[in-house]
């Protein structure tokens, strides 16, 4: 989850993102049974997460990410949409393919509840 937020850091709001941000496309759980569960890294396994909650954790880290990039100027809010819209397009199949084959569904529901970009890096850490 974290990946997505690495990407939205590097854009500055002011363009969109290029060939050279990365997608985080694997990690620590980076399996998936043929029962459609993936580890959580503890030798446990759990359900993985549905299309719907990927799509709904990556609209909150992208509402967590652009909260204020307007910056209290209300003419750039058209400007900050376009920008998240460019994110949201740009690393959506890359998302929603890593969010529903490796990632623990635990991990994709505590980012669906974080509120904050500190909130959103501890779900990152969780096993």
């Amino acid at each position: 989850m974290l990946a997505l937020v690495a990407i939205i850091a590097s854009c500055d709001h002011a363009r969109s993102p290029s060939s050279t941000d990365v997608v985080r496309t694997s990690t620590d759980h980076d399996k998936v049974g043929d029962d459609g569960r993936v580890p959580t890294g503890d030798g446990q396994v759990e359900a993985k997460a549905s299309a719907e909650q990927c799509a709904q954790a990556m609209n909150n880290i992208l509402d967590i990410e652009f909260a204020g990039a307007n910056a209290g100027r209300p003419e750039l809010t058209a400007d900050v949409a376009k920008q998240k819209a460019a994110v949201h397009n740009a690393t959506f199949t890359e998302f929603m393919a890593a969010c529903q084959d490796l990632t623990p569904r635990h991990v994709v529901e505590c980012t669906i509840n974080a509120k904050t970009i500190k909130q959103l890096a501890a779900c990152d850490e969780l096993k």
